[in-house]
């Protein structure tokens, strides 16, 4: 888990989106919205995702300039840690006010739903395929290997 593990994410799920913009569009609906997900820190994805996936193990720190100093990618991309930001030029990046889609309509799954439809969707894809965006198993032991 990186140093940065309270700061902020949004994730939002294409099964929210899509029937919105659909509504969106149906309504004749205008204006300017962000449509992210609600804000949760970095640490509480692990916690959830640890639950719904069964981890039972330790959870290891890393401090974000070591992760950095090792070529960890932030947010995404391949061997990124996904959704991690330590950039402070990036600072509020994924604390976006999404106040005004909720307004017109825009409602958000619970966040566990998300992740237990993301891992039943991973185990079917296969969790061992190449990725164009995480870390790979192979790297990640790699990086906690060097951590020690």
């Amino acid at each position: 888990m990186p140093g940065s593990a309270d700061g902020p994410t949004q994730v939002i799920d294409v099964r929210d989106l899509a029937p919105w913009l659909v509504d969106c569009v149906e309504r004749e609906t205008t204006g300017t919205y962000n449509a992210v997900g609600p804000v949760v820190p970095f640490r509480e994805w692990v916690a959830m995702s640890r639950e719904i996936g069964g981890h039972t193990g330790p959870v290891v720190a890393a401090g974000d300039d070591w992760l950095l100093g090792q070529d960890v990618v932030q947010a995404m991309g391949p061997e990124s840690l996904t959704l991690w930001v330590a950039d402070p030029d990036w600072a509020g990046f994924s604390a976006l006010d999404g106040a005004a889609a909720a307004a017109v309509g825009l409602r958000h799954r619970p966040r566990t739903e998300l992740l237990e439809h993301t891992l039943r969707w991973e185990r079917k894809a296969g969790l061992d395929r190449p990725r164009r965006a995480g870390l790979s198993a192979g790297r990640e032991r790699q990086l906690l290997e060097t951590l020690g």
